[in-house]
């Protein structure tokens, strides 16, 4: 049996490769773990549980380095932070779209 992903473990490597750790919601690690064993769910393969692997981290880092930048620069209008993510050309940016501000 091949072992699955772990929420926590994709978290800490997300922290690692940062060095960041405001996702600006609390709340991100637990439901973070909810898709995490949904994907466990499902039945991936060695390979399938490689590339999840690697969105899921993908998209923790984009998440903390968005934060990052947004705390780094709060003089920014919020137009302009949001440009600069969709520019990034990620999965992040462009679910991001709509600059929702989560302050």
């Amino acid at each position: 049996m091949t072992a699955g992903l772990d929420a926590d473990e994709l978290l800490a490597s997300a922290t690692a490769d940062t060095g960041l750790t405001d996702y600006a919601d609390p709340t991100l690690p637990e439901r973070f773990a909810v898709a995490v064993d949904h994907l466990n769910s499902l039945g991936l393969d060695a390979k399938g549980i490689a590339a999840a692997a690697q969105v899921c981290g993908w998209l923790l880092t984009s998440r903390l380095e968005f934060i990052e930048d947004r705390n780094r620069y709060p003089h920014r209008r919020r137009s302009d932070r949001c440009a600069d993510v969709r520019d990034r050309r990620t999965t992040f940016g462009h679910n991001t779209d709509a600059c929702v501000d989560v302050r």
